[in-house]
């Protein structure tokens, strides 16, 4: 068959390979080995490709490597995290290593903190918990990855346990888990809101004191969660404004799958969400998110902040020891 390539082919073939030269920290490679879960990660740094080269060796290497086990936090006063997420079309698919949920870059679904504004690119599920508290995991970890101008990473991280409840929040996916790998897929009309997601944030006065623990936070279950402050209504004092309120560890760390990239910010919520055994078992029933949790590695060098404008009475020792 004879070939015929005209100006307008040209351009489209130069742009596609001008694109695929910019690769996100969040894409694997082309020609880069295939790897898994079955032994959480500790082969990943002795995968070889065809050229003898270890393109994972960061993964054994590294010393700012994610997960950790979080059970010493120094306490500080950091930024509220501003989420400002928005619902989107849904999209998801199996990639193999996990369930993925894709999100649409317009309009901007965002987290602010630090100065810094991060977009949301798709959030992904793993059985067991990747990150440990004192050495205990929950039956399922959330992770929302954002990327900021820069290509700079930030990932969101909401550890979830089992309830009795169904968690109506996560149905939408649910119901539409692939249990196979294959391509995205878009459901049309069924829209999700990552926001809905995250674990009620809590209510705390303006001058509430980082050290105050006399007071308990109360638990935000509003519309708009991403409001930082408002007024109560039965009260004009100045003084009787409150805030939304999450509270979380953050440190340096990684990817927690291969290539195992460092330089990312990690911000791990204290309070943890729910989901029922069911919700559970359906997860863990399919290949791909059975399992496929990465162990945890050593702190090193590294600190593990503690953002809380309270800590609750009945805390259940989750924390680990403070500095």
């Amino acid at each position: 068959m004879k070939l015929s390539i005209t100006r307008r082919s040209l351009v489209l073939v130069i742009a596609v390979i001008t694109l695929g030269l910019i690769v996100s920290p969040l894409q694997a490679e082309v020609g880069d080995p295939e790897w898994d879960h079955s032994q959480h990660g500790e082969d990943w740094g002795s995968i070889e490709d065809a050229d003898g080269n270890f393109p994972y060796a960061t993964c054994d290497a590294g010393q700012s490597q994610s997960p950790i086990n979080i059970n010493k936090v120094k306490r500080v006063r950091l930024d509220e995290i501003q989420f400002n997420y928005h619902p989107t079309e849904l999209t998801i698919v199996n990639n193999s290593h996990t369930i993925e949920v894709e999100y649409e870059s317009e309009p901007a679904s965002t987290i602010t903190v630090g100065g810094e504004t991060y977009t949301l690119r798709q959030f992904h599920f793993h059985t067991k918990s990747e990150h440990t508290r004192n050495g205990r995991h929950t039956p399922v970890e959330m992770h929302l990855v954002h990327e900021n101008d820069a290509g700079e990473l930030a990932v969101v991280g909401v550890q979830i346990k089992r309830s009795h409840r169904t968690n109506q929040a996560f149905e939408p996916i649910w119901d539409r888990l692939p249990e196979e790998e294959g391509p995205a897929e878009t459901f049309e009309g069924v829209f999700i809101n990552a926001q809905d997601l995250l674990p009620k944030a809590r209510i705390v006065g303006d001058d509430d004191d980082d050290d105050d623990d006399d007071h308990r936070a109360d638990y935000a279950d509003i519309a708009t969660q991403d409001a930082q402050t408002f007024d109560d209504d039965d009260d004009d004092d100045d003084d009787d404004k409150r805030r939304l309120h999450r509270p979380y560890y953050t440190y340096d760390g990684s990817l927690t799958t291969p290539a195992c990239n460092e330089g990312v910010t990690w911000y791990l919520l204290k309070d943890f969400n729910t989901m029922s055994r069911a919700q559970i078992n359906e997860l863990r029933a399919i290949e791909s998110t059975h399992n496929n949790y990465r162990l945890t590695h050593p702190l090193n060098d590294r600190t593990v902040h503690l953002y809380e404008l309270h800590r609750d009475n009945d805390d259940d020792g989750d924390d680990g020891d403070e500095d």
